[in-house]
């Protein structure tokens, strides 16, 4: 009898198997010798059939197709148990993007190693271990290495299909009692206020900087809005269903307003932070010429890098300053990260203002302003003549 690699998913999942079996076919398996678990029925029956039992007992190797709809099927953690109990069997576990190490559950943990169709050296890995199963001459390299290219391409774009395929239904209403946490409610006003359903965790940081938002956890937020059917996280980006985002958008004004006392219990502007060291007297006066270099030249990104350092003088040279904060400007731009007036915006050498930071050194009040005068009087060269 034909030894029997043997692939299990949910049938949802159908069109990933079906691409694998091509690809397996077209490096020289034998069609005959792949049974795909995706029969009629299997998704809504506990018990596994007949011709799967069999299949599972006659199989050199077990493969399945993880994914999150795999993990909620009753039938595919049947079949999940079957392969765990089957240790001596060899076993291939490809990942569905949205499952991680951390995902995975049940029989079929972390313990095995992930392999993911758009990465050509786990294809070939499946292949290999495929082969060696089944004991076979399979096709040359150059075959191997097209099948593999034209898999993964296959794969990507059943991915792009999938992802942009209704989500989660949603009904008429959205009972926001639901949400449970700010984390939750904020990143959802962030969403609804973008008018968009794709957000990335570095977009909403940058909106959470931008409108000065303190204590808020978009990990958290992206997990738990995912667990509740909102939506689905992958590497960093959250994505609401399609239905949920069309009720969101028709009616969103009534949850902008319904969601902005939780947004407003969460802003603390930064200005306080500088008020507060300011008037501690802890100020000293490489700080206050830094301010009044970001005051004149209406400075809101600071930097690291050799053209901020000319910028800085070529200032002190037409204000006749002497080179104090050109010695300092490192020390001052550590601080202004360290106390909280600046943000990092991905880059390592670039920090920006806080809004209300920008705010107040852009138009200082008087007593910043004249303190400013103070400190670049102080500075002045002295001229020999």
């Amino acid at each position: 009898m034909l030894s029997v690699i043997f692939i299990s998913h949910r049938s949802i999942d159908k069109a990933i198997a079906d691409a694998l079996l091509d690809f397996l076919v077209g490096t020289g398996i034998p069609k005959e010798a792949v049974f795909c678990s995706s029969l009629p029925g299997n998704d809504v029956r506990e018990k596994i059939s007949g011709e799967v039992r069999e299949s599972m007992k006659n199989s050199c190797i077990n493969i399945a197709i993880l994914s999150r709809d795999y993990y909620s099927s009753t039938y595919c953690l049947n079949e999940a148990g079957v392969i765990w109990f089957c240790d001596n069997i060899p076993s291939i576990m490809i990942a569905l993007p949205e499952i991680t190490d951390s995902d995975m559950q049940g029989f079929l943990n972390n313990d095995y190693k992930l392999r993911r169709l758009d990465n050509e050296d786990d294809i070939a890995h499946i292949h290999d271990a495929v082969a060696e199963a089944v004991k076979i001459q399979t096709e040359k390299f150059e075959v191997i290495l097209r099948e593999a290219r034209k898999l993964k391409g296959r794969y990507l774009s059943i991915i792009d299909g999938r992802e942009n395929s209704p989500l989660v239904s949603t009904p008429e209403t959205v009972d926001l009692t639901e949400i449970t946490t700010d984390d939750e409610r904020i990143v959802l006003y962030c969403l609804l206020e973008k008018n968009v359903r794709k957000i990335s965790t570095y977009d909403v940081s940058l909106w959470v900087n931008e409108n000065e938002i303190d204590d808020i956890n978009i990990d958290n937020a992206f997990d738990l809005l995912t667990s509740s059917g909102f939506g689905k996280e992958y590497q960093g980006r959250f994505e609401i269903g399609i239905e949920t985002f069309r009720h969101f958008s028709s009616i969103r004004n009534d949850y902008l307003k319904k969601l902005s006392p939780f947004l407003d219990k969460h802003k603390y502007p930064r200005i306080m932070e500088f008020i507060n060291l300011w008037n501690s007297g802890k100020t000293d006066d490489y700080l206050k010429l830094f301010c009044a270099f970001i005051c004149d030249e209406r400075i809101s990104r600071l930097e690291i890098t050799q053209k901020f350092h000319k910028k800085i003088s070529q200032w002190e040279a037409n204000n006749e300053l002497d080179s104090t904060l050109e010695r300092n400007y490192h020390k001052c731009v550590n601080e202004f990260s360290e106390y909280g007036f600046a943000y990092d915006n991905r880059n390592f050498s670039q920090l920006i203002l806080f809004p209300s930071v920008k705010e107040l050194l852009f138009n200082p009040p008087q007593k910043y302003a004249a303190e400013f005068a103070r400190v670049k009087d102080k500075y002045k060269v002295e001229l020999p003549f």
